[in-house]
């Protein structure tokens, strides 16, 4: 979940985040982004419609609190009991 293509902040975080975790060794699949308000509903209604389509996701990455909020509740809606939320901190 990331705010306006036209955020060089957003381009940054999933930058770090790709870099951080090639690093580490850990593995992301990306199965679906959404560019959406930053806004509880949004979040919900983003990870919902990746869910359609990919009911195996386990985790997001949010681009703040509320959008997370909303993606965590999708998620448990969906029954992923142990989803995984990712927040980034600028």
């Amino acid at each position: 979940m990331k705010g306006p293509h036209s955020s060089k902040s957003v381009e940054r975080r999933q930058a770090g985040l790709r870099e951080g975790l090639k690093k580490s060794g850990a593995k992301l699949i990306t199965v679906g982004e959404d560019s959406a308000a930053p806004f509880e509903q949004a979040g919900y209604e983003g990870i919902a419609t990746i869910l359609a389509s990919h009911p195996t996701v386990t985790a997001a990455v949010s681009r703040n609190d509320m959008m997370a909020l909303g993606a965590l509740r999708a998620l448990q809606e969906a029954g992923v009991v142990r989803a995984t939320m990712v927040r980034f901190i600028s």
